[in-house]
């Protein structure tokens, strides 16, 4: 992730303008940080997702289950749907219209489905930047939503 300084350092205080880490047609996103030098490691895997769903369909984002916890925050916009799956014993339950303001907590080991029909902006916080190893995707999201 590439980072510009917009003024010096101030007794540890910066101030930087993030590029974005990744995009694709659903959306674009920030890992924030990652790029901090932070010793807290709540912070290490934080980034904003900013949805970018096509006019009239919608998009899903997660359809995995990760090793470790997920915080999730909408800031703007509302999430149509948080799809979620108890792997270990195939429980499932759909949460709707998830507005601006809502904390979504998301244990270990839980699978989940965030669908988004218009832009929104969300952050999220793991407990270790993604990596494909430590989130694993889940199948059983098709029959449900």
């Amino acid at each position: 992730m590439q980072s510009t300084r917009l003024d010096n350092t101030f007794y540890g205080v910066c101030v930087e303008h993030l590029s974005v880490t990744h995009e694709d047609a659903r959306r674009s996103l920030v890992e924030f940080g990652t790029a901090a030098k932070v010793t807290d490691p709540a912070y290490r895997g934080a980034k904003i997702i900013h949805t970018h769903p096509p006019h009239g369909d919608t998009i899903s984002l997660g359809a995995h289950w990760e090793e470790g916890g997920e915080v999730i925050y909408i800031v703007s916009g509302m999430a149509d749907a948080l799809n979620v799956i108890n792997p270990a014993t195939g429980e499932k339950r759909t949460f709707k219209n998830i507005k601006a303001g809502s904390r979504i907590t998301i244990n270990e080991g839980i699978a989940h489905q965030l669908i988004f029909s218009q832009e929104a902006v969300v952050v999220a916080l793991n407990e270790e930047p993604f990596s494909p190893t430590r989130a694993h995707p889940y199948p059983g999201f098709d029959e449900i939503g």
